[in-house]
């Protein structure tokens, strides 16, 4: 019986198992590919590590960093494991239908990231040619498989993945014609725009989409639409050879969804309370699964409070506590946590819906005047005890 077991053996899954294994003895990474590390093997670009080691890291070397710490410890690892199914029994243990066996566990934390939307989850009609991938899938091909997906390319929207594969494209001597953004504002870290995209003179199109793709047996060109007030106002075929999907992540919530675990519509991702444990007591969230994280440091912090707060689970140590619900207001996007007790300190995670320039966040009896926020960046706020003390609305004022 094992106390934690973690899904997932992403950089935040990682940090889980750490933070859980300096409480608990018995923990375990159950990991469906072949490797820990989820996707920083594929990201051979630096800026891991900044905030979590204070070191400029690349994907690789920061994966490394992360497993050979867990390696240090007695921790069990799964691989090229996957579970068809989890259920809670009627005395609160986790039985995990793992390939050809069963595992049991007092606490799990679910750590199994994102999903990248696709062509058909975004209705991008016409052809259906090759030549059509997601960022992660090209990044993938280039940075471990050493192949070069397309030398003609045009990229849908400016996530952060999908201005770093733009940058690998132009680096291994492709033509990027674009990055094409439907809103009005980049999606991606400022520092992204600059050294992905205006380092290599790679433009962007804001308020512009794809209608449609054509192309026979590989991809001919895209028809691009200008947006204005909601509507097309023009439209202009672009020659190309190849697309790229970088317009959003989804959190992979399929397993909580099974067992019945609460949604929050704004996030995607589970309700969660400070302790970072989700409707179902003793399962626990972190990382891109809970909230698609600008940084994977963010990520990983939230990794480790889950563990920790999992293993304390496991041996009746967490303490009880009453929870208010926190939901967004004007100019909110999202608040991770949703539920807090305001008895101690907690950090919430936000996100607003524009840029602002200046305002003041305002929620419960607390005021924190904020500036040059952009909806492409999360912000903390430290909420001080005693500042909450009923269900709250976070906005911006």
């Amino acid at each position: 019986m094992y106390e934690v077991v973690v899904i997932g053996g992403g950089p935040s899954g990682m940090a889980a198992a750490l933070g859980a294994k300096e409480i608990a003895d018995k923990v375990a990474i159950i990991e469906r590919s072949d490797y820990l590390g989820g996707i920083l093997p594929q990201c051979i670009h630096n800026g891991f590590g900044t905030r979590y080691l204070n070191k400029d890291l690349t994907g690789p070397e920061f994966s490394d960093y992360l497993e050979r710490k867990v390696r240090k410890e007695d921790i069990d690892i799964f691989l090229g494991a996957h579970v068809s199914n989890i259920k809670k029994t009627s005395a609160g243990i986790f039985r995990i239908v793992l390939n050809d066996r069963l595992i049991e566990s007092k606490t799990v934390v679910f750590a199994t990231g994102c999903k990248e939307k696709t062509r058909y989850s975004l209705n991008i009609p016409g052809d259906r040619p090759s030549g059509v991938f997601t960022a992660g899938t090209a990044q993938a091909l280039m940075d471990i498989y050493g192949y070069l997906p397309g030398k003609k390319v045009v990229i849908l929207g400016s996530g952060d993945i999908g201005l770093i594969v733009a940058r690998r494209f132009a680096m291994e001597g492709a033509e990027v014609i674009g990055v094409y953004e439907i809103n009005s504002f980049p999606g991606g870290l400022p520092r992204n725009i600059v050294q992905c995209l205006q380092d290599f003179d790679i433009p962007i199109y804001l308020n512009s989409t794809i209608l449609e793709i054509k192309g026979k047996k590989r991809v001919e060109g895209v028809v691009i639409g200008k947006i204005k007030d909601g509507k097309i106002v023009n439209r202009e075929f672009v020659k190309c050879d190849t697309v790229i999907i970088s317009a959003g992540l989804v959190p992979n919530t399929k397993l909580l969804l099974k067992m019945g675990a609460e949604i929050d519509p704004n996030t995607g991702g589970p309700m969660v309370n400070e302790y970072y444990e989700t409707s179902i007591e003793g399962a626990f969230a972190s990382g891109n699964l809970l909230v698609v994280n600008d940084l994977v440091d963010y990520a990983v912090e939230q990794g480790e409070i889950a563990g920790k707060n999992a293993a304390l689970r496991s041996r009746g140590l967490l303490k009880k506590r009453n929870f208010y619900r926190i939901t967004p207001g004007q100019g909110i996007k999202f608040a991770v946590p949703q539920m807090i007790s305001g008895e101690v300190e907690v950090k919430i995670a936000i996100r607003v819906t524009k840029y602002i320039e200046s305002g003041t966040v305002v929620i419960g009896d607390l005021r924190k005047k904020v500036i040059h926020v952009n909806p492409s960046t999360m912000f903390f706020l430290k909420i001080p005890p005693g500042k909450i003390n009923g269900d709250s609305m976070v906005m911006i004022v």
